[in-house]
C-alpha cells in the first residue's frame, strides 16, 4: 500500500507509480484496446470477448446522500474470470470530523485515510478504468449509487453503459430462494477464497471469480443475452 493507494497490478507484468497531485495513486497502463467497444449499440460481441470492470466500496453507511465512499476497487476481468488488471485506493475525507462508520465491518480507520488521495483524483482514475467495460458488481444498485453520487459531487458523470449484477444473476438461478446469495455465501459454495471480507479488492477480487460459474449457468454467450437478463430482472434488491 502506498500513499493510501493498494498498488494497481496487472496479469501481464510489473506495477509503476504515476503521481497525482503529490498523491502516490499507483498505475498501470490500461488493457490493451484490442476489444470492441462495450458501448457500440449495433455490436453484439461474444460475451467472451468483453471486459468486465468489477467494482466495489466501502463507505461510512447505508445512504448514498449521507455517507461516503472510503475505498474503492476495480478488477478488470474477462468472463472466463482471468484478471487482467486490478486497482483499489482509500479515499481521503473533506472534513476531518467525517464519521467513517462501522469499522467493525470495514476496519478502515483515520490514520489509513490519512494518506490517501483526494477523491477528485481517485475519481477520475476509476471512470477512466470503467470506460468501455461491463460495470459489474456483488449487488450493483448499491455501489453504482455511490459511485454515481461521489462523481456527481465532484461535477463527474457516471456514463450509463452495459453492466452486471451478480446478486440478481445468482438469484435468477435459484427462483425459490433456496440459497443464500451473498457474497461469502457464494464463495463458498464455489470455493472461491474470500480473506479479508469487506476490503474492496479482496470482495470485487472475488466477485470476479464468480462470473465463469455465473454466465454460463444463466446462458448469458452475448452481450445481448447481458441486455436481456437486466431488461427481465428491472429493479435491482436492497443491500
Amino acid at each position: 500500500m502506498v500513499g493510501g493507494v493498494v498498488e494497481d497490478q496487472k496479469a501481464s507484468g510489473p506495477s509503476t507509480g504515476d503521481d497525482l497531485g503529490g498523491s502516490d495513486l499507483s498505475d498501470t497502463s490500461r488493457p490493451d484496446n484490442h476489444r470492441p467497444d462495450n458501448h457500440q449499440p449495433d455490436y453484439d460481441p461474444a460475451i467472451g470477448d468483453l471486459l468486465f470492470a468489477v467494482v466495489d466500496v466501502e463507505t461510512s453507511g447505508l445512504n448514498d446522500r449521507r455517507h461516503r465512499v472510503l475505498q474503492v476497487a476495480v478488477v478488470t476481468a474477462t468472463a472466463d474470470g482471468t484478471i487482467v488488471d486490478q486497482w483499489a485506493s482509500y479515499l481521503r475525507p473533506r472534513w476531518p470530523l467525517f464519521r467513517l462508520g462501522p469499522k467493525r465491518i470495514h476496519g478502515i480507520d483515520r490514520s489509513t485515510l490519512r494518506g490517501a488521495p483526494p477523491a477528485t483524483a481517485v475519481i477520475d482514475e476509476l471512470l477512466g478504468r470503467l470506460d468501455g467495460k461491463v460495470l459489474t458488481a456483488h449487488n450493483l444498485r448499491f455501489d453504482r449509487s455511490f459511485l454515481a453520487a461521489t462523481a456527481a459531487r465532484l461535477g463527474r458523470l457516471l456514463t450509463p453503459g452495459p453492466e452486471l449484477c451478480t446478486l440478481l444473476l445468482s438469484r435468477s438461478l435459484d427462483p425459490e430462494r433456496t440459497y443464500s446469495h451473498g457474497l461469502a455465501s457464494l464463495c463458498a459454495r464455489h470455493s472461491i477464497p474470500l480473506a479479508g471480507h469487506h476490503d474492496a479488492l479482496v470482495d470485487a477480487t472475488s466477485t470476479a471469480a464468480l462470473l465463469p460459474h455465473l454466465l454460463p449457468a444463466a446462458g448469458v454467450t452475448r452481450r445481448s443475452d447481458l441486455a436481456a437478463f437486466n431488461a427481465r430482472r428491472g429493479a435491482d434488491p436492497q443491500r
